[in-house]
């Protein structure tokens, strides 16, 4: 019998399942095992994925781990398990009697106009809104404090955007502070729902902005191309253009400058005061 196991590690780790993983698993009908604690669980139950058994990861205990694991393993009759991560597939490979494998594919998206309709509906957007939606690898790889900027900057230009905030986010806590005392409304929405169901409801996505990314030279050109597909502006550093670049994606890709407010800032204001090249 074939399982699914997804990772929802506390903190970011490199090859641990990321947003992009959990909307894959989600769109498969084989059984889920997650290695998760109640907070990655509840990320897991926002995108309909509900595991048939869920164990708490150990970076201390990691035999513990692995025992338990394969205790499911045998009282479920798993013989082959589909890994969503590499740090997945490293540990089911310690274990006798399943055959574990990693998909090769990216999530088969097809943007479709309900789709956004859907999205917008859902977090109670007008047309006139402009959403913004910042994609990373783990959620607390965003700085949610430099988003935070970055809605006052665009509010200040007389561009106002709806900014999308992972509430894992680092600096989550003083971005909330930040946001309560503005001297003007900010539409900044905090979310555990992970940035990949959104998508296709942004008027433009940035990649990050970051506090870290625990292995972007797979991370990033992976989302960025896969955001491209909603036809959408999609922002990232310049050292992400290139490695990202393929003509036959309808979102086109902008550079920022950095990763301050002020360097995503300017050129979206650019993008949505149609001087963008």
């Amino acid at each position: 019998m074939r399982f699914e196991l997804i990772d929802q590690l506390a903190k970011p780790t490199a090859g641990c399942a990321g947003d992009l993983d959990l909307l894959e698993c989600s769109q498969s009908r084989d059984p889920v095992i997650a290695i998760s604690d109640q907070h990655g669980l509840s990320r897991l139950n926002s995108l309909g994925i509900e595991p048939v058994a869920t164990l708490a990861p150990s970076t201390v205990l990691g035999w513990q781990t692995r025992h338990t694991l394969d205790r499911i393993f045998k009282r479920s009759g798993a013989t082959s398990v589909v890994c969503r991560s590499d740090w997945s597939l490293n540990l089911a490979a310690q274990l006798s009697g399943v055959s574990p494998a990693r998909p090769k594919d990216l999530p088969e998206t097809r943007p479709h106009t309900h789709d956004r309709a859907r999205v917008r509906e859902g977090l109670g957007l007008t047309d006139a809104d402009r959403l913004v939606v910042p994609l990373s690898n783990h959620p607390g790889e965003i700085d949610a404090m430099v988003l935070a900027l970055f809605s006052a900057s665009m509010a200040i230009a007389e561009k106002p955007v709806v900014v999308l905030l992972p509430a894992k986010a680092a600096f989550f806590r003083r971005a909330r502070a930040f946001l309560s005392n503005a001297d003007r409304v900010l539409s900044v929405i905090a979310t555990n729902v992970p940035a990949t169901a959104f998508a296709p409801g942004a008027d433009a996505i940035i990649w990050g902005p970051h506090t870290s990314d625990a292995d972007a030279d797979y991370n990033a050109p992976r989302n960025i191309s896969w955001a491209r597909r909603f036809g959408v502006p999609v922002l990232c550093t310049e050292n992400h253009i290139s490695e990202s670049a393929c003509d036959d994606l309808p979102g086109k890709l902008h550079a920022c400058a950095g990763t301050s407010a002020a360097d995503i800032a300017s050129p979206l204001l650019d993008i949505f005061n149609g001087s963008a090249q």
